[in-house]
Order: C-alpha cells, then sequence, then structure tokens
C-alpha cells in the first residue's frame, strides 16, 4: 500500500459496511454529510459536511447535485491532505470494486486518471465530457480542478468540470483513462444502476479520445 495515496469515497452514507469491505487495508476516507454519524465507528476517518444553503436557509444543491460532489469532494481532499497524503483517488459512494487492488492498479498516479471520456452531445455540436464518476491524481491538482466557482452557465456538472480541467490542468494530454482496462477481474459495480462499469466498454459512445480537450471545448454554448 502506497502511504502517500488515500481513497476518498464521497457521498451518502447508503454503503458503509461494502467500501469498508471493498478498501480493506487502504488509507480510506469518507467525505459525507452531517445527520449519518450512526453509519460510522470510531476507528473510521470522516468528515461530516453540512447541507449548503442559502441567504433564507434554503438548501443550494446546484445543477444535478453539483454542489453536494464539490463539497464533499473538496473536504474529502483536504482532510487527506491535512493528514499527510500527497495523492488521492477521488470516487462516488455507490462504486463497489469487486478486487480493490487489481482497480488501483490501473491508475497512474502520476497524472490524473479519469474512467473515460463521454461522447454525449449534450447540447447541440457538444462534443461531450469527462465521466466524473471518479478521478485520482496529486492531491493538489485535484483541489485545484474542484475549484469552480461560476457554475451558473451550464446544467450539466461534467462540463464545469472539464472546461476547469482544460483550463487548469498542465498535463491535460496525459490523462490516464481506464475503462479499456476495467474487466470482470477489477470491475467496480454501479449499484444506483445496477451495472459493472466495465459494461461501458461495449457502449459506442463511450471512447478515451483526447481530440476535444482543448481551450475551444466551449464553443458549443
Amino acid at each position: 500500500m502506497d502511504v502517500d495515496f488515500a481513497v476518498i469515497i464521497q457521498g451518502e452514507s447508503r454503503y458503509v459496511e461494502l467500501l469498508k469491505s471493498a478498501f480493506k487495508g487502504y488509507n480510506t476516507i469518507f467525505s459525507t454529510w452531517e445527520g449519518e454519524e450512526s453509519k460510522y465507528s470510531s476507528d473510521d476517518k470522516v468528515i461530516y459536511n453540512s447541507l449548503p444553503r442559502g441567504e433564507f436557509g434554503e438548501y443550494i444543491f446546484g445543477p444535478s447535485n453539483l454542489n453536494l460532489q464539490k463539497i464533499s469532494t473538496i473536504n474529502g481532499l483536504l482532510l487527506a491532505k491535512q493528514l499527510g497524503f500527497k495523492k488521492a483517488l477521488k470516487i462516488r459512494s455507490d462504486l463497489i470494486p469487486s478486487n480493490s487492488s487489481d482497480f488501483l492498479n490501473l491508475l497512474n498516479n502520476d497524472h490524473l486518471n479519469f474512467l473515460c471520456w463521454h461522447g454525449h452531445e449534450v447540447y447541440p455540436n457538444c462534443s461531450g465530457y469527462l465521466v466524473d464518476f471518479l478521478m485520482s491524481g496529486n492531491i493538489d491538482d485535484l483541489l485545484n480542478i474542484w475549484d469552480i466557482e461560476d457554475m451558473s452557465w451550464c446544467v450539466v456538472p461534467e462540463i464545469f468540470l472539464t472546461s476547469n480541467i482544460i483550463n487548469k490542468y498542465k498535463d491535460i494530454n496525459n490523462i490516464n483513462y481506464i475503462l479499456n482496462n476495467i474487466t470482470e477481474a477489477n470491475d467496480l459495480f454501479w449499484i444506483k444502476n445496477n451495472k459493472n462499469l466495465s459494461s461501458f466498454n461495449k457502449q459506442w459512445i463511450y471512447s478515451l479520445t483526447k481530440e476535444h480537450l482543448k481551450s475551444d471545448y466551449l464553443k458549443f454554448l
């Protein structure tokens, strides 16, 4: 186990015991929400985040809950950095690895790692976006790309993130895409949709292209 590396599980606490078992032996941090304390023990490393509220006390979750993802991801990364870790995997809390060791071996943490590019024309002439289910790399790089301020111009959170990565990540051409190397032996089961991520290999809409990671990415808007 890399002593500089942490696994940050962000989101709701529905599958805590499954995740603890799956990532047993790894430096694991949960970044979840206030009110979910009963799901954890005193031995767990957990940060309980406040749900974001507006001026009048209303919840402000952002487009497709982007505020929730941003808060839990950033605060999990900050805790990992505070604890002395240099690199991290950020993964959503409803993805369960079939073999965590084999899955983590897919990552090249000298660079940024993503599942894949999704060629989804969510807007006319949109080239798609980087899939945000998971990502890993240097913690400072991850914090930088999650420093997203203005979220008013688009309803698709992955587009915010993809634009920020293009603008802020210096090694954009060295992103490591892992989808093509995911098999039954190192799979991730997506509980929400009852499917393995390896099944995405058979969907033509997913690809590992780098041709769209350019400064004019947002020209479709």
